[in-house]
């Protein structure tokens, strides 16, 4: 499992936090926006530790050419022009799928810190 979170102004989208999510996704993922708007789904995380609130982030998954798997799940603040990636790959014969959605409703947490 790998995670990045940081500035994303030099990204830039200026069609809201969808938009910029995809466009963090495509950043991170070496592919085009509209690469990932086609293949992304909208998914939601925890927001705040300890509370029941939530919020969006887009995901996309695949294969890997070792016949493994992955899921990359992404969140663009244009407000803060930060964001974040969680990118989770697994060998064959086990889903990056289940392990993203564990950790999702069980650990993924998003927190926006003043200086993020």
């Amino acid at each position: 499992m790998r995670f990045w979170q940081g500035d994303v102004s030099s990204i830039g989208s200026g069609e809201g936090d969808r938009a910029l999510s995809d466009a963090v996704l495509a950043t991170w993922l070496k592919v085009s926006p509209d690469e990932v708007t086609a293949a992304a789904q909208d998914d939601m995380v925890g927001y705040v530790p300890g509370t029941s609130g939530s919020t969006q982030v887009r995901v996309v998954a695949g294969s890997t050419q070792s016949g493994g798997s992955w899921v990359a799940a992404a969140r663009g603040l244009t407000s803060f022009h930060g964001g974040f990636v969680v990118h989770v790959t697994c060998p064959e014969g086990q889903s990056a799928q289940s392990l993203y959605s564990t950790l999702r409703d069980d650990k993924l947490t998003l927190v926006v810190g003043p200086a993020l």
